[in-house]
């Protein structure tokens, strides 16, 4: 395992959904198989093996989550065994993310995901709801907690070009905050991101300088910021009023200036993969400097196409390690890329990462979490005392 324990801030619940279970649920649904509906079939269809783009990364999930989709039960069961998968790969704490909305009935298909409301929605007769939906999470993350020893948090998701969603979002994660819900993020295509007024025309636009510290501007081009919505801005404003702890996916298909946007508007505490931040000397001197944590994903960051290091380059994580940056190697989504948390960790090393620097990367997570303090307090000494070093707090 190389290093153990472990700590992993990002990992997408519903992107970690067991192989086994959802080949065996869908069967059991009588739901659409690929192929010839063998389990060689379905593991060929959903595993992504080559480096492309963010979208086709994700294609994958609209053949695996029907499985669980509207099934409290299977939902249930997908928490509890994810804190199983975690237990195995030596994780003594680990904060999931997910979007209740994306697990409402029938989210995945076209017409609904595009007109999709907030609220109750029916299946076969049944109705259920997202409160539901983040009940039947916890009760499996409680369960695995008491049989397999890993303490599960969840951080619920917003998603771009869905703000309807986000003040239930944030009501979940206020409703929730003492009951295993550490977090909000938002998700999905940077680049799909609608553009700000003048960009049609080319005009250059100082945009969001407002929002930037006072010892620090960045004048950015209309090419290179694209405008949130309203209602995520107002919600993230929100919960940072309300002591929530925020993440948000930024400069992984975007931009570095995305980093800095969910930095300065969004109030983000950690930067969900954050790669592109090298583009851009100032915005990441900046993160250096206030030691904003980056959650790194080695193997996702190359099938998305976010990272190429073809020829002489290298992975940004080997820029962050030398540059003394903070960050953790997490597996994102290992249903599709068909890893787990040490074959992340022996990619890196295999690309030069000492077993100090590896351990360091547990140390920085937890320090970084959104942990309950006494939780935080004493995964860190049990991290100090696996690897044998002296408690620094």
């Amino acid at each position: 395992m190389l290093v153990t324990p472990k700590v992993e801030l990002h990992v997408h619940l519903d992107g970690a959904l067991k192989h086994t279970t959802a080949w065996e649920l869908l069967k059991k649904k009588n739901l659409h198989l690929p192929g010839n509906g063998s389990y060689e079939a379905f593991l060929d269809s959903i595993i992504v093996k080559e480096p492309d783009s963010l979208m086709t990364f994700l294609r994958g999930f609209g053949i695996f989550l029907p499985a669980v989709i509207g099934d409290l039960e299977a939902i249930e069961r997908m928490s509890y065994e994810f804190c199983e998968s975690a237990a195995e790969q030596g994780v003594i704490y680990v904060e999931a993310r997910y979007c209740p909305f994306l697990l409402m009935p029938d989210s995945f298909t076209e017409a609904n995901f595009l007109s999709q409301n907030t609220g109750n929605h029916e299946k076969n007769g049944k109705q259920i709801s997202t409160k539901e939906v983040v009940e039947a999470v916890n009760k499996g993350f409680q369960d695995g907690e008491r049989q397999f020893g890993t303490i599960a948090r969840t951080i619920l998701c917003c998603i771009r070009g869905k703000p309807e969603w986000s003040k239930e979002i944030l009501d979940l994660c206020i409703q929730f905050k003492d009951q295993g819900v550490v977090g909000i993020d938002i998700a999905g295509d940077e680049a799909g991101e609608k553009p700000i007024p003048g960009e049609e025309s080319g005009e250059l636009i100082d945009y969001w300088r407002i929002a930037c510290c006072a010892n620090y501007f960045h004048t950015f081009s209309p090419i290179e910021l694209r405008m949130l919505d309203a209602e995520d801005i107002a919600v993230f404003e929100k919960a940072a009023e309300l002591g929530i702890h925020r993440t948000v996916h930024a400069g992984e298909a975007g931009p570095a200036q995305m980093v800095w946007k969910a930095l300065t508007v969004l109030k983000a505490e950690r930067i969900g993969h954050g790669y592109r931040v090298l583009e851009d000397d100032s915005i990441y001197n900046h993160c250096l400097n206030k030691g904003v944590h980056f959650e790194c994903c080695p193997t996702s960051s190359m099938l998305t196409g976010s990272v190429s290091i073809c020829g002489t380059k290298t992975h940004p994580i080997m820029r962050f390690a030398q540059d003394g940056a903070s960050f953790s190697i997490s597996t994102d989504d290992p249903t599709v890329t068909n890893t787990n948390l040490s074959d992340e960790y022996a990619l890196c090393a295999k690309w030069g990462l000492t077993i100090a620097q590896l351990q360091e990367t547990n140390i920085n997570a937890m320090k970084n979490s959104f942990a309950e303090p006494s939780i935080k307090q004493s995964i860190l000494e049990k991290l100090y005392s696996a690897y044998g070093l002296k408690n620094q707090n």
